[in-house]
């Protein structure tokens, strides 16, 4: 389907335009000269000169680069040289205004349109992309659901659409946004230019989506490394609701610098922001239930720094947070899924100095994510309540919410389900069925498809489960969840400094025996020496070295750490006779005969 290669260094090619006239496009050397005469950039990385040089060739692109990796400088230099306008599709207005006012002081003419701007900016955003035509235009996926301002958008001749977040469009990603899911029409009306989507975290199966979804042609599939050497991965196991705050406060009066504070509810947030600041520790919260202009105040405060020092917030606090000298990350609860997990932990040391990324792992918390995921699918009755609405006449999206009743973030997840089982289509901004309206019973099927998906979810709530228990080395968990299979440890989560210690105690322990047995050797002699001296026969004192104990091989258990020829280092589930089930990190869980496993 697609081809996946791992970044590393690439040749700079000439390319032109497929279409019309031939434009010469520069090489990577130019575009880094580019870089450094306009972003102050002295040299790219190998991820984005990879990138890069696909985006020139006018190929789709899918890229994975870890947090902090330089994405927007991916399509922000193709903007400055490709010959019509960059769209660029972003989840987050604050992410959106900060990289608009950064590339307006650099004197590029930029476009932004969301939500919070007045009807007055919006009308001067419009003029501007007819009239100015912009090198970058920075939109929501909601803005391009309208019909009328694709057309509008169409005149700047787009050459580049980039999805940032690109998770989002996927909806086995961990941060689901229906909007997204209509991106590929809004390609499409567009003229279909090439394709960038971009994102720090994707599994395999998420990764297959995000093309699908978009319609990507043969795209080319990007993983730049996603370790963060100066991370450092740990959990503590928390037994109940108390022990959880008190641990909580410990921690964070322990720690040095601004941290982030990570909670699983509106509520906890609330509690916990509060728990720190009668504990005297600077806190604030920040979560989706506050208004827009108090959540700008507070992130603005805690990214200038130093007061708030903490910020409690749920994963509303996350994409766009950009602040390099985070020096912890606490999940005070479970999250949801290993990819929100390493998303939002990768907050934390942006500047490339030491971080810690701290899980307060409490069993109980994996009902509150469970209940959060049972609303995330549309139920049987109300793909058909929208299938019957739709069997009356042509809708807009927003009419079939008004008859129906249901939310639009639903409503659009049963439109896609629709469109993709072939019963309807939206085309001129209205939804309209394909033929005959199905029977109940075919309805009920195409809901069922969502089964899959809701497995997923709570195979991803498993594999955090498994994370937080685990005694392999963390690091190697996560990257091998994103299909980094290398086995070689971190050295620096909880889980390897145990390791560590334990094997630094037992050469201490045998150097000690070592020293010991050379000293008992040493009075001996001294003993034989001294009794010869005295024309006395020495007695034996030295007694004989231990016999070495029979070899017997002990019974595997759950939690060991064991060793497979073929798969590797992995840890043991499960042991009934000779069978053990283990999961080995990149290669999931196996069944194995026990004589083929080494005690790792």
């Amino acid at each position: 389907m697609f081809r996946m290669n791992w970044i590393g260094d690439d040749q700079a090619r000439k390319v032109g335009d497929e279409g019309g006239a031939p434009v010469r496009l520069p090489s990577l050397d130019e575009l880094e000269a580019l870089a450094r005469e306009r972003f102050g950039i002295e040299a790219l990385r190998p991820g984005q000169r990879a990138i890069l040089e696909v985006v020139l060739r006018r190929e789709d692109v899918l890229a994975i680069l870890p947090t902090g990796g330089g994405k927007s400088l991916t399509y922000q230099l193709p903007a400055l040289v490709l010959p019509g306008a960059t769209v660029v599709v972003s989840p987050l207005i604050s992410l959106m205004q900060d990289q608009v006012d950064k590339l307006r002081a650099l004197g590029l003419k930029v476009v932004m349109l969301n939500s919070t701007m007045s009807e007055k900016e919006q009308r001067k955003s419009l003029l501007a992309i007819e009239n100015e035509r912009p090198r970058l235009i920075y939109v929501t996926p909601e803005r391009l659901d309208d019909p009328s301002f694709r057309a509008l958008l169409r005149k700047a001749e787009p050459q580049l659409f980039v999805v940032d977040e690109a998770h989002c469009i996927s909806q086995w990603g961990h941060d689901f946004r229906p909007a997204y899911l209509a991106l590929h029409q809004a390609v499409e009306a567009l003229g279909n230019p090439p394709i960038l989507a971009l994102t720090a975290t994707a599994t395999e199966r998420v990764t297959q989506d995000i093309v699908r979804q978009l319609g990507m042609r043969e795209p080319r599939i990007l993983l730049a490394g996603l370790e963060r050497p100066n991370l450092a991965f740990s959990v503590i196991p928390i037994r109940s609701e108390h022990g959880r705050r008190r641990r909580l406060v410990e921690l964070v009066r322990g720690l040095e610098g601004a941290g982030i504070v990570y909670a699983a509810t509106v509520q906890q947030a609330e509690e916990l922001a509060q728990l720190l600041r009668q504990s005297g520790i600077d806190a604030d919260r920040y979560h989706g239930q506050l208004r827009a202009r108090e959540r700008e105040e507070v992130q603005r405060a805690f990214m200038a720094g130093p007061s708030p020092r903490v910020i409690v917030a749920t994963n509303a606090f996350g994409l766009g947070v950009d602040k390099p000298d985070i020096r912890f990350v606490v999940h005070a609860q479970m999250p949801g899924s290993l990819e929100a997990y390493f998303q939002e932990a990768g907050r934390a040391g942006r500047d490339g100095l030491p971080a810690r990324c701290i899980l307060l792992y409490y069993p109980g918390d994996r009902r509150v994510q469970a209940y959060f995921l049972g609303g995330r699918y549309p139920r049987r009755e109300e793909v058909i309540l929208v299938a019957k609405a739709l069997s009356e006449e042509p809708l807009a999206a927003k009419e079939i919410a008004d008859r129906t009743g249901l939310s639009s973030r639903l409503l659009r997840v049963i439109l896609s389900l629709l469109a993709d089982a072939g019963v309807a289509r939206e085309a001129g901004g209205k939804v309209q069925l394909l033929g005959q309206l199905p029977s109940d019973e075919a309805l009920a099927v195409v809901a069922g498809r969502y089964e899959e998906k809701r497995k997923e979810d709570r195979a991803r709530l498993d594999a955090v489960v498994r994370y937080a228990t685990s005694t392999l080395c963390r690091t190697r968990i996560l990257l091998a969840y994103f299909g980094d299979t290398s086995e070689e440890s971190c050295g620096r989560c909880d889980n390897c400094l145990r390791r560590r210690a334990r094997i630094l105690e037992a050469r201490r322990q045998a150097e000690r025996e070592r020293r010991a047995r050379e000293e008992e050797l040493r009075v001996a002699k001294a003993r034989e020496e001294e009794a010869r001296a005295k024309g006395r026969r020495p007695r034996p004192t030295l007694r004989p070295p231990p016999k070495p104990a029979p070899r017997i091989r002990r019974q595997l258990a759950p939690g060991q750490r064991v060793r497979h020829p073929a798969f590797g280092v992995g840890e043991v589930l499960e042991v009934q006779d000779d069978r053990v089930t283990a999961f080995f990190p990149g290669k999931g869980e196996k069944i194995v005969k026990s004589s083929y496993l080494e005690r790792g």
